[in-house]
């Protein structure tokens, strides 16, 4: 394909190839779009050390917690979900994501989720290198979304089998 020339490639393999035959060697010609529609706003801090303590965690987290309070403050709006990042050690990854039926914009209320969050996640003698928080579903108050999300009053129930 390198010896080929475009017009060979799209006899080919049709107009799409044009495309990418011009991405390839760096040929875009669409306009840059920079005012787009923001879907999230987040922070993540990766450590130096790692952490494997729930209190250490949350220590660093409060300030992360306040950076993106101040990012949905800044853009006047709020979000519907909260997303915990972790990456362990090793590189693997968990996200735990809490949708609210009440929008989501204050400190308080981003950290009383992220440590829910965080005490059910499997943490247990691993070993954190990066902590992150995401809120999504902007939009302001849950009465302007498309969708809201509804409360369940569920109960836990005892089963006898």
């Amino acid at each position: 394909m390198k010896q080929s020339s475009e017009t060979d490639l799209v006899r080919q393999f049709g107009m799409v190839e044009r495309f990418y035959f011009q991405i390839a060697r760096a040929e875009d010609d669409r306009a840059v779009q920079p005012d787009r529609v923001l879907k999230s706003v987040s922070t993540e801090t990766t450590f130096e050390k790692d952490l494997d303590e729930a209190e250490a965690m949350m220590q660093v987290l409060e300030p992360i917690a306040q950076t993106v309070r101040s990012q949905l403050s800044s853009k006047q709006t709020s979000g519907g979900a909260l997303t915990l990042k972790v990456k362990f050690a090793n590189y693997e990854q968990l996200t735990c994501i809490r949708t609210e039926p009440v929008p989501i914009s204050e400190t308080k209320t981003i950290l009383g989720l992220v440590q829910a969050l965080l005490s059910i996640a499997e943490l247990s003698d691993r070993k954190v290198r990066l902590l992150g928080i995401s809120i999504s579903n902007l939009g302001g108050s849950s009465a302007n979304r498309l969708f809201q999300q509804l409360a369940l009053p569920l109960t836990s129930v005892k089963v006898d089998v």
